[in-house]
């Protein structure tokens, strides 16, 4: 596509035949969808972005002051609105992007700025074009498909966790955290492709909620399979040992359970092989008859830890019995499911769909880079000015923007990545530009070149994350170098400008970073952990306060998507942490530990608010004033590990299992429980149990963390 595109621009001479050459390489996405909604953003934040040039210009044509204040307050909007806006992020910086080179190339020929902004319109949607017929005729792969794909990864994944379970109570010795890797994007993802689905797929548009619950059910089920292989796996081995040591009738009921649980996931991932429903009634009978004889060792179980298990079991097996939908879905068949509208969706409230939205709740870090990014553009703007660099001004501008992110680390190695690429771009360019002087006749030896070097570069974008971004800036500077012009040329100038346009943005943004609100990426990953235990601690409250308590304490779009996008976080500010400590990668690390525990921790707390919702009775009794004590100092010590871990803080003598004694000696004592509500109490004192066992081993994750980032 690229080669095409290329041809094409030189067909009808266009004067900027990079533009379009960076168009398709920036939109070139894996899927059908994603590339459609890229360039759908591209084309509107393009048009918005030119429009919005020309009207500055035209507004101030005298008044330079004026035309700065005015460009500084859409630079800023723009950028804070790319940065929270997660629907529709790429729209926003392209309105940025395109409004800073429309309007510094004013100051060379302001009379063609009319002009300049139509053909990069023309060069952008020539772009499209070839982009979204590449992604739709040659090897097309639909979104909705990968995201299919992506939740029955999350299913096999839980297949693998059951097995590794049902080994324990054979006696193997699997260690559940090889199986609990951190999965750091998966939400992120998740969303994407749906919303990419969303697009291509009119089956998916359909039945946008029916796909967010069915999202919700797959990752519900890989958590509790991971629940239960973490419960069989502690480092104890007592609640292994108390299965085992339980009658051949209640072993078999559990292990029965697993099986058939297992060979129910199996049917759909086969489903979607075979293109043919494997779901059958007898095996969603298997699960159920499997889940009775669980109600009956829970009956006879008296140990809340016991108890906690067996509700894990049998919440697994609930959960397999609502796939049908999904497993319709597998064959290309989505239908309204009434039975799932009382499921709760992945996402609680909606994305944000209003540019106001973002302003009604500050995001104090995309606020601060925003700014950040805003004064180094106009200082790169004055300083270009001055000195009459009028060839770089754009790009250095757009460096400014580019490199500042939220972190120095981050900011480091993206600079590194674009001056490197950028660089090594110019040099191919070059060598192109003289491989071809002896004969500017033949325009297939510049498109083999094309195709070669665009070929290069999206591979090495396809590398880990601090390569990628320097695949891109080879394109870019080889387009900009080689394919500057429309016709024959040996100017090498292009090339050289733009290398020097970044390097000189990249000193300005530096600047600017280490004299306004310099935030280190250490400091952003302790925070993103600390965060995500002090929201643990809230989300245990979760049913046990007044409608307008949770209200003020509820984050935005809920407890489940605020801490997974915190631990998202914690794994990309350790990346770029490495970068301010000068560490080498390593497998074997404290936040990767932490993750792993928090996500268990997550699990057992997500376990104890879901069987409290689901029955009064717990919530009636988490009302007690021993319980609500218990709570509270779980709540404080989780607030004491975060401050421990974000600024070292001791952490004081723990006294939770003092709590939780009281708690069971008070429940086991009270005459007024019937049977099955005393059943339902002790499977929540099991959770409880779970919660405070698994805190010595984040209190010492939390040390170690701290010891390596935060002294």
């Amino acid at each position: 596509m690229l080669a095409l595109a290329v041809f094409l621009s030189l067909l009808m001479q266009f004067e900027q035949v990079a533009w379009t050459f960076i168009t398709i390489f920036i939109l070139s996405m894996p899927e059908v969808g994603t590339t459609w909604r890229k360039a759908g953003n591209r084309i509107f934040g393009t048009l918005i972005g030119a429009f919005g040039g020309m009207a500055m210009i035209a507004m101030f044509p005298q008044s330079p002051n004026l035309m700065i204040i005015f460009f500084s307050l859409v630079l800023f909007s723009g950028l804070y609105l790319s940065m929270t806006m997660i629907t529709s992020m790429y729209t926003y910086f392209m309105v940025v992007v395109t409004m800073i080179i429309v309007s510094t190339s004013a100051w060379d020929d302001p009379l063609g700025v009319q002009d300049l902004a139509l053909e990069r319109f023309q060069n952008t949607m020539l772009g499209v074009l070839c982009v979204t017929f590449g992604a739709t005729c040659i090897w097309p792969i639909k979104a909705e498909d990968q995201l299919i794909d992506s939740m029955l990864t999350r299913i096999t994944r839980a297949r693998n966790r059951i097995a590794a379970s049902i080994s324990q109570l054979d006696g193997g010795s699997i260690d559940p955290e090889d199986l609990l890797l951190p999965e750091k994007s998966a939400l992120a993802e998740q969303l994407t492709l749906f919303q990419a689905a969303s697009m291509e797929s009119h089956l998916v548009g359909k039945h946008r909620e029916t796909v967010m619950v069915l999202l919700t059910l797959v990752d519900r089920l890989a958590s509790m399979a991971a629940e239960i292989n973490l419960e069989l796996g502690s480092k104890d081995g007592r609640l292994c040992r108390q299965v085992l040591e339980m009658d051949s009738e209640s072993q078999r009921a559990i292990r029965d359970t697993l099986d058939a649980t297992d060979r129910l996931l199996a049917a759909v991932v086969e489903t979607r092989r075979g293109r043919i429903n494997r779901l059958t009634p007898e095996l969603k009978q298997g699960v159920r008859d499997a889940i009775a004889k669980i109600d009956e060792v829970r009956d006879r179980c008296t140990d809340p830890r016991m108890l906690s298990f067996c509700s894990s079991v049998r919440r697994l097996g609930d959960g397999v019995d609502l796939l049908d939908v999904f497993d319709q879905w597998c064959v290309g068949k989505l239908v309204e499911a009434k039975f799932l509208e009382g499921e709760i969706p992945l996402v609680e409230a909606r994305l944000n769909r209003s540019i106001f939205e973002p302003f009604q709740r500050i995001n104090q870090l995309a606020f601060r880079t925003a700014v950040k990014a805003t004064v180094a553009s106009v200082v790169a703007l004055l300083i270009v000015a001055s000195m009459r660099w009028t060839s770089v001004g754009a790009t250095a501008i757009v460096t400014c923007v580019l490199v500042m992110l939220p972190t120095i680390g981050g900011s480091v190695a993206k600079s590194l990545q674009r001056l490197g690429g950028a660089i090594v771009g110019a040099v191919l360019g070059i060598a192109v530009i003289a491989a071809l002087a002896p004969n500017t006749i033949d325009v297939g030896v510049l498109l083999f070149a094309v195709m070669g070097i665009g070929f290069i570069s999206q591979w090495i974008m396809l590398a880990r994350w601090d390569l990628s971004y320097a695949g891109m800036q080879i394109g870019f500077a080889f387009a900009v170098t080689a394919l500057a012009f429309a016709f024959p040329t040996d100017d090498i100038y292009p090339g050289i400008d733009r290398v020097f346009g970044i390097f000189v943005g990249i000193l300005i943004a530096f600047s600017v970073m280490w004299l306004l609100w310099p935030v280190r990426a250490t400091t952003q990953l302790l925070y993103s952990i600390a965060e995500s235990l002090r929201l643990m601690g809230s989300f245990l409250q979760r049913g046990l306060l007044t409608a307008e308590e949770e209200e003020l304490v509820r984050p935005l779009n809920g407890f489940r998507y605020r801490i997974a996008w915190l631990l998202a976080d914690a794994y990309r500010y350790r990346q770029e942490a490495r970068f301010e400590r000068k560490l080498l990668p390593t497998a074997d690390a404290p936040v990767l530990k932490m993750g792993v525990s928090l996500q268990a921790m997550n699990l057992r707390i997500h376990a104890v608010v879901r069987n409290r919702l689901e029955h009064e009775r717990v919530r009636d009794i988490g009302r007690l004033d021993v319980v609500h004590e218990l709570l509270l100092a779980i709540e404080d010590r989780m607030d004491a590990i975060a401050e421990l871990v974000q600024y070292g803080t001791p952490l004081p003598p723990s006294e939770l299992d003092a709590h939780l004694d009281a708690v069971k000696s008070i429940l086991d004592s009270m005459p007024a429980l019937d049977e099955s509500e005393r059943l339902l109490v002790r499977t929540q004192v099991g959770y409880y149990q779970e919660v405070v066992e698994l805190m010595p081993r984040i209190e010492s994750d939390a040390m170690d963390t701290f010891e390596v980032f935060g002294r």
